[in-house]
């Protein structure tokens, strides 16, 4: 089955609880998953300063999700975060125009294997050897 490649970033207002910013991405996550797209990547950012003030607000709590869906999928989406009025704002990109599903996915989950295996032998080991001075 063909689907596109999307990126979808919302920023929930600050003074909002965790809960309520898990309870948002999990209708956002099942929007998604009932219209048989495929959700590649979740991240939650927290909280974060704004590039310039959105309805009296600063900051921000910025979620990213990266997914396999169709166009009505989107407007779907939209259509929720938009009568959500705990968003400040969203923004939906289209990465990949026609792919087809389950290898894009498939692919995805090697490439996030490979770059977390680079990321874990890039990070400082935390048991890491510092000389003793045996003559103290």
């Amino acid at each position: 089955m063909f689907a596109r490649e999307y990126e979808l970033i919302w920023i929930v207002k600050p003074d909002v609880a965790d809960e309520d910013v898990e309870a948002i991405t999990e209708r956002t996550k099942a929007v998604v998953t009932e219209r048989e797209g495929t959700i590649m990547d979740l991240d939650e950012w927290g909280k974060r300063k704004l590039a310039y003030d959105v309805q009296k607000f600063s900051k921000g709590h910025y979620v990213r999700m990266h997914f396999l869906g169709q166009p009505v999928d989107v407007a779907e989406l939209e259509r929720t975060l938009r009568i959500d009025d705990r968003i400040l704002r969203f923004l939906t990109v289209k990465l990949i125009d026609r792919v087809v599903q389950e290898d894009r996915a498939a692919e995805f989950a090697v490439e996030k294997a490979k770059a977390d295996a680079a990321a874990a032998l890039a990070a400082p080991s935390t048991a890491a050897s510092v000389p003793v001075d045996a003559g103290a």
